[in-house]
């Protein structure tokens, strides 16, 4: 299947003024950085060929600060980037028990409270809402214990990485009412969120998007466009598409197909008319 085109879409951002007030105010990924975060867990050959290659190409114009699970894990990863010809001595180091691979769906998200003064935004970790997932399918598995198996996964290890980010660059934590990942939804900087709807409400049962949006208004955002759903390769967890194609991921994470490319301009993953019949999937997809 052929990668899905980028078209250049405008959204109209009418009425939302000059931005968020003095308060929370969440960057948009192309301001000025001081460091990029990533996470090493030694997945496999090609993770780490992937990561050896993006640290190569991020050290000596910012800081790269990696997360470890553990400090042989640490020790095994600095033996295998200095062997991929990576400058392990640029390297700042962090160990974190129960760190993942995607740092950006576990990790921090970083926010301004009010001028120069970093503030790390905790969100919760539900392990991508693995619980209320299997709840749905299996309910006489709860049975009597629902609460006792969430509390269990919100309270891991993983659940902590976010704030042990913060501390680290001594940022204010700023505990979030929502659950959320930081591959689900995309900010411009200047107040406007996007978010995906079938993620947000199922890390969220019970709670209604007027509800979420208080939330966000917090964070300094003053409006939210909602996506309903994300693209079928990226249903939650294993899934079996069309009675043929198993597919797995995080239940339709915005950053999967659509990203802020500056303040006005939204990237959208799209799929042509004529690539309909090329696979059964994005046919699916194009009429999401």
């Amino acid at each position: 299947m052929r990668p899905h085109r980028w078209l250049v879409a405008l959204a109209i951002l009418a009425g939302c003024g000059p931005g968020p007030g003095p308060g929370l105010r969440i960057p948009a990924e192309w301001e000025e950085q001081e460091a990029v975060w990533l996470s090493w867990t030694g997945d496999g050959d090609e993770n780490n060929l992937v990561l050896a290659a993006i640290i190569r190409e991020l050290q000596g114009s910012v800081k790269v600060k990696v997360v470890f699970s553990s400090e042989p894990a640490r020790r095994r990863s600095f033996r295998a980037l200095h062997d991929l010809a990576v400058d392990t001595q640029a390297i700042e180091a962090h160990v974190f028990p129960g760190a993942d691979t995607w740092i950006r769906d576990q990790g921090a998200v970083f926010a301004f409270d009010g001028p120069g003064r970093l503030a790390a935004l905790d969100l919760g970790w539900s392990q991508y809402g693995q619980v209320d997932w299997s709840y749905a399918r299996w309910p006489e598995w709860f049975e009597g214990r629902y609460d006792s198996v969430k509390t269990s996964v919100e309270r891991s290890p993983g659940s902590r990485v976010d704030s042990l980010m913060g501390a680290a660059v001594k940022a204010r934590h700023h505990k979030v009412n929502v659950i959320l990942e930081g591959g689900s939804f995309e900010y411009n900087g200047q107040g406007v969120l996007i978010q995906s709807e079938a993620v947000t409400l199922q890390r969220n049962p019970g709670r209604t998007r007027q509800e979420l949006e208080t939330e966000f208004r917090r964070l300094g955002i003053e409006k939210v466009i909602w996506l309903p759903q994300g693209v079928v390769e990226d249903e939650h967890f294993q899934v079996l598409i069309d009675n043929e194609y198993l597919v797995g991921g995080s239940g339709g994470h915005t950053d999967e197909f659509d990203r802020f490319a500056d303040e006005p301009t939204i990237l959208l993953a799209w799929i042509d008319e004529d690539e309909l019949d090329e696979h059964p999937m994005n046919r699916m997809t194009k009429e999401r």
